[in-house]
């Protein structure tokens, strides 16, 4: 049953929660944007559509904020929360009057839980949705040519190239190599312009038209790369213009649910990258509520009264907590330790912390 005192607990809590990502958004987009003015203006004309541009990129990303910063704020609202309710003399008539802590801290708990479920649906819902606006840099139209990226597909097909002309679907030049397993010895050739064509959009399709092709004779297996009648080959492959248009780092706006269907696949040569991903969105509510309860006891021991000092305090910690997941996230990623291991490890150190630090608080 939700009393008086927890729903004002909980509009203290999401208050300070609002304040605090508000502030640190701001502060992050003005700093950004004074830093890239020049990129907007070369994709605006007038100030009213750089301001218009600039609007539509942050507001893209304020997704991405959230996902990035939802921890750290959490545990900073209520820090701040208990802090206000102690500095106010809230607190001490409620356990003068035998309410257990663990009452006391239960509705901000529950709000918590809240703020990590919609972490969970942002991650999966929103970001894999807005994941090419998210990658796109200041400067990008969506329509200039981009830096082609590498690619490969279970069957040893290695893509690579300089430019993509995204209005085209084209690779311009395209580099390609075939493995021995398909053509019995390491063959590497050179097309001038490499145009892609989805599945079913004419014969043949699913695959890519190479263009003036360097050296241009070589046997090779029709299935494989098929010559057309005009000189040029196609190229049989399950790499798309997607994979080669998409960043090293493409998989961090993929939906869980993508993530096991690219790691099936192998499409990828991040393997340990994507491993250490998974395990980590696996962990990550674990990981905010061991982060909670390793700061609130550092407010509900009585140490220490203000504000400032015990926010404070809350940043020192997450900070370290970040840290030290950062680092077992790359040496997961090295693959020095196991995937699970640098995912669960950071919850397991610090969570049994936070169990030890639970003396401290008052009851």
């Amino acid at each position: 049953m939700i009393r008086i005192f927890d729903r004002y607990l909980i509009q203290i809590f999401i208050r300070a929660f609002l304040i605090c990502f508000t502030s640190l958004v701001g502060l992050y987009v003005v700093i950004d944007a004074f830093s890239n003015l020049d990129e907007f203006s070369e994709r605006s004309h007038g100030v009213i559509s750089m301001l218009a541009t600039m609007g539509t990129y942050y507001a893209y990303r304020v997704s991405l904020f959230f996902d990035q910063l939802a921890g750290v704020i959490t545990t900073m609202s209520a820090m701040f929360t208990f802090s206000w309710i102690q500095r106010t003399n809230e607190l001490m008539p409620l356990l003068a009057a035998g309410v257990p802590v663990r009452r006391i801290i239960a509705p901000v708990f529950i709000a918590a839980l809240a703020i990590a479920g919609l972490t969970i649906a942002n991650q999966e819902m929103v970001i894999p949705r807005i994941a090419k606006q998210l990658q796109m840099r200041p400067d990008d139209n969506s329509v200039r040519t981009v830096k082609a990226h590498y690619a490969h597909d279970p069957r040893g097909i290695l893509f690579n190239g300089d430019e993509c002309n995204r209005q085209e679907q084209k690779v311009v030049p395209a580099f390609i190599t075939l493995q021995p397993s398909l053509v019995g010895s390491l063959l590497d050739f050179r097309a001038r312009e490499a145009e892609y064509v989805a599945s079913g959009k004419g014969e043949p399709s699913g695959g890519w038209i190479l263009r003036d092709v360097t050296p241009a004779q070589f046997q090779c297996s029709e299935k494989v790369l098929q010559p057309l009648d005009d000189g040029s080959y196609f190229l049989h492959t399950t790499i798309t213009f997607d994979h080669v248009l998409r960043k090293q780092e493409w998989f961090q706006y993929s939906s869980t649910a993508a993530l096991f269907d690219e790691l099936r696949r192998g499409h990828n040569g991040s393997q340990a990258e994507m491993v250490v991903l998974l395990h980590t969105r696996l962990t990550r509510p674990l990981a905010m509520i061991t982060l909670l309860f390793l700061c609130l006891p550092f407010v509900l021991s009585g140490t220490d009264r203000r504000i400032v000092s015990l926010v404070g305090m809350s940043l020192v910690v997450s900070l370290a907590f970040q840290m030290f997941s950062q680092l077992c996230h790359r040496m997961g990623d090295l693959e020095f330790i196991g995937p699970p291991l640098a995912a669960w490890l950071p919850v397991l150190v610090f969570g049994t912390l936070a169990v030890g630090l639970y003396d401290l608080v008052k009851t």
